[in-house]
């Protein structure tokens, strides 16, 4: 039943001041590969660290083609671009993931770490966030976790109307540590408010 209310499906394509948001492609494997490799990319990520050289060609190459073949009805990422930009290269990424029987989504997001502190990642968050609720009538939250460690990623939950929910200790194991995860989330009602 709770699947029915959740019949629209997502746009692939969006625009923001600075930004398109676009489905990824197939081309965007040398993008995501140099920003991947960045050092303290997936410093908070479960992927391997850029210094090993263990993230690969055919790891990104895999990505994208998960990505490509995705429902967009419950698991939609977008490749984030530089409005301005007309090589139309990603400089990261932002995911929203429905689960319909709860009345929520997951959202997620990712950036180039040369773009880290311009604003890119709250602005697509920010639209991400705004789609989703106008979208779903009937989506109730949008929650959103990270590490404990990761203060840019509290700021921008916190920027963007999310508020913190809990700590969930030791919760996930990243190249061989155990991490505390914070969680965020953002009720339809907050949301209206803002």
């Amino acid at each position: 039943m709770s699947e029915a209310l959740f019949a629209s499906e997502l746009e692939r394509e969006r625009s923001t001041a600075r930004l398109r948001l676009r489905p990824f492609g197939l081309g965007d494997v040398e993008a995501v590969l140099a920003y991947s490799r960045k050092p303290g990319f997936a410093r908070h990520l479960p992927l391997p660290l850029p210094e090993t050289g263990a993230y690969t060609r055919d790891d990104a190459e895999e990505r994208l083609a998960r990505l490509r073949l995705a429902d967009w009805s419950v698991d939609a990422t977008w490749a984030l671009c530089l409005a301005n930009d007309p090589s139309d290269a990603p400089i990261g990424s932002v995911r929203l993931s429905l689960d319909a029987p709860n009345y929520k989504a997951d959202l997620g997001y990712a950036l180039d770490p040369d773009r880290w502190g311009q604003g890119y990642a709250r602005e697509a968050v920010r639209a991400t966030l705004d789609h989703a609720f106008e979208t779903w009538p009937s989506l109730a939250k949008v929650e959103c976790h990270s590490t404990a460690d990761n203060a840019a990623s509290r700021r921008l939950a916190e920027a963007v109307g999310m508020r913190h929910e809990g700590r969930l200790r030791r919760f996930v194991v990243i190249r061989g540590r155990a991490v505390d995860i914070d969680w965020f989330g953002l009720l339809r009602a907050e949301w209206e408010r803002a």
